[in-house]
C-alpha cells in the first residue's frame, strides 16, 4: 500500500557530460497518482532527467527520492524493481522476434520465478504470457494483439502499443512515458489519456510524461515541470495552465505558427477533380493505380491514384499501421518492400530524378542516420562524392557545411564534431531534415518529420516545408498529428485499412478528418 504523497522528488539533481552540462540542479516533485508533464524544448534535459530516474545513467550531483525512500539505481532492474518502468521514444524491441517474445523477454528479466515459475513447462508458460499479453492490450486499447508477429513487420503504432503493454505487465509504481501518443489518432490519443488518468485516480498509479503537445498537457496532466536548457524554469498546476503559458515558458516567446505562411488564397477544387489537374506541366508527382499486396497475398495498400502539383503539401492522416509505410517505400524505394516479399503494381506516370528527391523517413534511426558518426559526417550521407576529391573528405567543405545547417535549422548543441548519438531525439530529426533539404529537392516524401520535436522547431520544420513547395517543389506529408497537417497543408488525405479517403479541403475540419482516421464516415 502506497501512503508516501510524493512518488518522486529531484533535490538538486544535476548531470554533465564532461564539460557540457545536461541537468542543472534539478529541483521538482510528481505527487502520488498524478499525471505529471515534464516539458521543454529539444536538448532543455527531459530525458536526461528520466533516464537518472530510471537507472540508465547516474547523476553526478544530487539525490532522488521514490516514495520517501533514498532512489540511486545502478541499472534499469534497480529501478523496475522499485516500481519504475519507462516507455522510451525509440522502442527498445528486438526487430527479429516476435511481439510474444519480445513481451516474454521483458518478463522473464524482471520476475522470472515470481510470475510463472522457473519450473512451469515452457508451452504451458508461453500459452500463459500470450493471454496475458491479448487481455492488457484487450483491456488498455480495446483491440487484442497478434502476438506472433514479427516485431519487424509491426507498425510503428503497435510496437508502440507492445512498448507500453510490456511496462503495464510489470505492476510499475511510477511509469514514465515518452511522447506516448505520438503515433495515435486524435480518438485514440483521447482514449489513452482517459485510461491514464483511470489508472491514476483509480490505481494510484505515478506517470511521468514527456510530450510536445502542448493541449494535450493543459487537457490532462495534474501537474507540469518546464525544463529550459537543462534548467527547471517554471511548476504550474492544472487550474493556471496554458498553452500560451507552456510555450512561452519553454522558448522564452510563444512560436507563431506556420499557418501564417500558407497561401492566403484557397484555390477552387473539388473532389471529382482534385487528383486531375488542368495543367500536366504543373504535376511533380503522379502515380495510378497504385497496389501492394504483402507476403501472404494480403492488400496492405488497396489501388489508389495521387496526383501532387507544383507548390502545395499534401498531407496523408491515419493511424500508424493502415498503410502508410507501405505507401512511404512504394513510393521511395519499391525494392525494399519486394525484399520482404511485397509485390507492388501501379503506374507512375511523374516522377522526379531521385537527385531532386528528399525523403524523411519515420524511423531515423535504421533508415536515415548512423549515430556513432558524428553530426558532420551524418550531413553529407548519400553526398559523400560532393564533399570528397580523389576519394579523400575535403574537411574544411564538410565542417562549412555542417556549420551552416546547424545554424539555419537550430541544431544544439553547437558541437558538429560530436557523434550523433549524443544528441537529443528532436536533434537529431533537425539534423537528418536539414540534410535531406539542404538537396534543394522538388520533391519531398516526409513521414512523421516533427515526431519528437519541440513546439519551436516543429515550427521552424514546417517553414522549410512550405519553402520547398513555394519554390515550385511539392511536398508529401505523412503524419498521425492532426494539428500539423491543418498548419502546413493545402489537401489532406486519410489512409485507413490501406484505402485513401478523401481529399479533405480547407477550411479543414478537425473532427470530419479525426473520425476518418478512426474508420468512422465522416
Amino acid at each position: 500500500m502506497i501512503t508516501a504523497e510524493l512518488a518522486v522528488e529531484f533535490i538538486g539533481v544535476g548531470k554533465a557530460f564532461g564539460t557540457f552540462v545536461a541537468n542543472h540542479d534539478l529541483y521538482f516533485s510528481v505527487k502520488t497518482g498524478s499525471l505529471h508533464a515534464l516539458v521543454g524544448e529539444n536538448g532543455a534535459g527531459k530525458s536526461t532527467a528520466m533516464n537518472i530516474l530510471f537507472g540508465l545513467i547516474p547523476c553526478t550531483k544530487g539525490n532522488i527520492r521514490v516514495f520517501g525512500k533514498a532512489h540511486a539505481p545502478k541499472t534499469p532492474l534497480d529501478a523496475i524493481a522499485q516500481g519504475i518502468c519507462m516507455v522510451h521514444q525509440h522502442f527498445m524491441l528486438n526487430p527479429q522476434e516476435s511481439a510474444l517474445q519480445n513481451f516474454i523477454m521483458s518478463q522473464e528479466a524482471i520476475h522470472y520465478k515470481n510470475a510463472l515459475g522457473a519450473l512451469t513447462p515452457l508451452g504451458k508458460k508461453t500459452a500463459l504470457y500470450r493471454q496475458q499479453l491479448n487481455d492488457l492490450s484487450l483491456d488498455y486499447f480495446g483491440i487484442g494483439f497478434e502476438s506472433d508477429r514479427i516485431v519487424q513487420s509491426l507498425s510503428m503504432g503497435e510496437r508502440q502499443r507492445l512498448e507500453i503493454l510490456k511496462a503495464l505487465a510489470l505492476n510499475c509504481k511510477v511509469l514514465i512515458l515518452d511522447e506516448p501518443t505520438a503515433v495515435l489518432s486524435p480518438m485514440e490519443t483521447t482514449q489513452l489519456y482517459q485510461q491514464i488518468k483511470t489508472l491514476t485516480q483509480q490505481k494510484n498509479l505515478s506517470i511521468v510524461l514527456i510530450t510536445h503537445k502542448l493541449k494535450d498537457v493543459c487537457s490532462y496532466a495534474d501537474a507540469a515541470t518546464v525544463l529550459r536548457k537543462g534548467s527547471v524554469v517554471g511548476h504550474f498546476t492544472a487550474p493556471e495552465m496554458t498553452v500560451d503559458l507552456l510555450a512561452r515558458s519553454m522558448a522564452g516567446t510563444f512560436a507563431e505558427t506556420v499557418a501564417e505562411n500558407k497561401p492566403t488564397e484557397t484555390k477552387e477544387v473539388t473532389v471529382e477533380n482534385s487528383n486531375k489537374p488542368c495543367d500536366a506541366d504543373n504535376v511533380i508527382f503522379r502515380v495510378e493505380q497504385l497496389c501492394v499486396k504483402n507476403n501472404q497475398s494480403k492488400i496492405v495498400l488497396n489501388p489508389l491514384n495521387l496526383t501532387v502539383n507544383s507548390g502545395e503539401i499534401i498531407g496523408i492522416a491515419g493511424v500508424e499501421g493502415n498503410g502508410q509505410s507501405e505507401l512511404t517505400w512504394a513510393l521511395i524505394d519499391p525494392m525494399r518492400l519486394q525484399e520482404l516479399g511485397c509485390k507492388i503494381s501501379g503506374n507512375f506516370i511523374t516522377k522526379p530524378h531521385p537527385s531532386k528527391t528528399a525523403f524523411i523517413p519515420e524511423d531515423r534511426h535504421n533508415d536515415a542516420i548512423c549515430v556513432d558518426l558524428a553530426a558532420s559526417e551524418n550531413l553529407i550521407i548519400g553526398r559523400e562524392t560532393l564533399f570528397s576529391r580523389h576519394l579523400l573528405m575535403l574537411k574544411d567543405k564538410v565542417t562549412d557545411n555542417a556549420q551552416k545547417l546547424f545554424e539555419d535549422f537550430d541544431v544544439r548543441p553547437r558541437k558538429i564534431e560530436n557523434t550523433l548519438k549524443s544528441f537529443s531525439g528532436g536533434n537529431q530529426q533537425k539534423i537528418v531534415i536539414a540534410r535531406e533539404l539542404s538537396k534543394n529537392p522538388t520533391w519531398v516524401v516526409a513521414a512523421h518529420p516533427t515526431r519528437g520535436v519541440d513546439l519551436t522547431a516543429s515550427t521552424l520544420l514546417q517553414r522549410k516545408l512550405r519553402k520547398v513547395a513555394t519554390d515550385g517543389g511539392a511536398v508529401l506529408l505523412i503524419s498521425s498529428d492532426l494539428d500539423e497537417l491543418i498548419a502546413t497543408c493545402d489537401r489532406i488525405f486519410v489512409l485507413f485499412d490501406g484505402t485513401l479517403l478523401g481529399p479533405f479541403l480547407a477550411p479543414f475540419s478537425e473532427a470530419k478528418i479525426g473520425r476518418a482516421m478512426g474508420g468512422i464516415e465522416p
